[in-house]
């Protein structure tokens, strides 16, 4: 009996043990932060250049002028903030500010049904940072995807 005590004393020691140390280990390992997602652009060769180190090669069709909103509040809207935050870009950060899209034909994407030239990637951009990518199918609304 005096062995049962003994061992259950032990066995206590040990799990106030291993918690304490769990406890301080935990307290003491720094938090991780995210890598900053932040992309610059700062010409035509690069924006090309990224989309193509997407996997994606791209003939330029349009540059356009816009403003990034302030209130996404529409389903189409959402799922736009939400494939950005995916992709590590925050739109949001930008909401308000005066920014540039860029349209690209995609020329290697061959879906089912879908004829090539029907397909675009566009970028978004604050200055040179870029806050929004995107592909899709002009036939297709809902074909929104990621670049990356």
């Amino acid at each position: 009996m005096n062995d049962r005590r003994t061992h259950r004393v032990i066995r206590l020691f040990c799990a106030i043990t291993i918690t304490a140390a769990l406890t301080l280990l935990y307290r003491h390992t720094p938090p991780q932060t995210p890598q900053s997602a932040e992309i610059r652009l700062t010409t035509a060769e690069a924006r090309e250049g990224w989309l193509n180190l997407c996997g994606w090669a791209v003939t330029p069709v349009s540059e356009s002028p816009m403003r990034i909103p302030t209130v996404w509040n529409t389903e189409i809207g959402q799922r736009w903030l939400m494939l950005q935050g995916k992709q590590g870009l925050s739109p949001e950060d930008h909401a308000g500010e005066a920014a540039t899209r860029y349209c690209y034909h995609i020329e290697n994407i061959a879906a089912e049904g879908m004829t090539a030239d029907a397909w675009y990637a566009e970028l978004v951009l604050c200055g040179d940072l870029l806050v929004g990518a995107q592909v899709y199918c002009a036939a297709s609304p809902d074909s929104i995807q990621s670049v990356r």
